[in-house]
């Protein structure tokens, strides 16, 4: 039975991989072990909107739809079939003194939608109760993630962590830019915009190192402090790790011995 372990920083980022492999590789013979940090971020989260026009070139697309979006993650998210903007008029906060405004947003289908709401801490419970209840998945806390080499496996997929750069991140435009309410909700949702151009933020370019029995992933357009909002916030991007994975999987999966689903 080959056995597999996922290492990540992002508990998000991790969880999400190790579902997608758990449920693209359905048969019985495979083992996987999720890397998690004692120093998990617990500090309090926002809710999340992301768009899902314009950043769907995934391989695997038909693949997360089924297995995530009308599967494991359905009851966590919420479809976002139109939304509009309107004003809410002056407000008397000495910091916005201009005009406000808020999203009214309808409710759409996981078959046809144009974005998605979510708390992050909701994804990470769904997906870690889906996980522990597969007998063929087990989590791994550990002080130093130094010590994942010294568990016996077949594959270890590590993340790297982000280019230490001198790039100037754009963090501070998407924390304070994009708090806006949504009726309905009663905290302001934390929209992550699909930045383009020159900066490409959130749109990760993966590249792999692939030794006999080591994969370590890294992605080298973010540096640190992106790499690690992305990871822990934004489920586009978590989805694209997952989708760059099972693309390099697919290479591997005879090797293994291991047989795509039909997802």
């Amino acid at each position: 039975m080959p056995t597999v372990v996922v290492s990540h920083s992002q508990a998000l980022a991790a969880y999400l991989v190790a579902a997608s492999l758990r449920l693209y590789f359905p048969s019985r013979n495979l083992k996987i072990i999720v890397v998690e940090s004692l120093d998990t971020n617990l500090t309090s989260q926002p809710y999340c909107g992301i768009s899902t026009v314009s950043n769907q070139r995934l391989v695997h697309g038909d693949f997360f739809k089924n297995a995530f979006f009308r599967g494991v993650l359905q009851s966590a998210l919420s479809f976002l079939g139109s939304i509009q903007i309107h004003s809410l008029g002056r407000t008397e906060h000495p910091d916005f003194p201009q005009n406000q405004h808020g999203i009214r947003a309808t409710i759409g289908l996981p078959d046809q939608h144009i974005a998605l709401l979510y708390h992050p801490q909701i994804l990470l419970h769904r997906l870690r109760q889906s996980l522990l209840a597969d007998p063929l998945v087990t989590f791994l806390s550990v002080p130093n993630r130094n010590a994942v080499t010294q568990v016996r496996a077949d594959l270890y997929i590590t993340f790297a962590p982000g280019e230490g750069n001198n790039k100037m991140d754009n963090l501070d435009l998407t924390a304070h830019s994009c708090l806006c309410p949504v009726e309905g909700l009663s905290a302001p949702v934390l929209w992550l915009p699909l930045f383009k151009a020159t900066t490409q933020m959130f749109e990760a370019i993966f590249t792999n190192t692939l030794s006999s029995s080591v994969l370590e992933i890294h992605t080298v357009n973010l540096n640190n402090n992106e790499i690690c909002f992305a990871s822990r916030y934004d489920l586009n991007h978590g989805i694209k790790a997952c989708d760059y994975v099972l693309l390099i999987m697919d290479g591997l999966a005879a090797r293994l011995g291991l047989v795509p689903s039909m997802l």
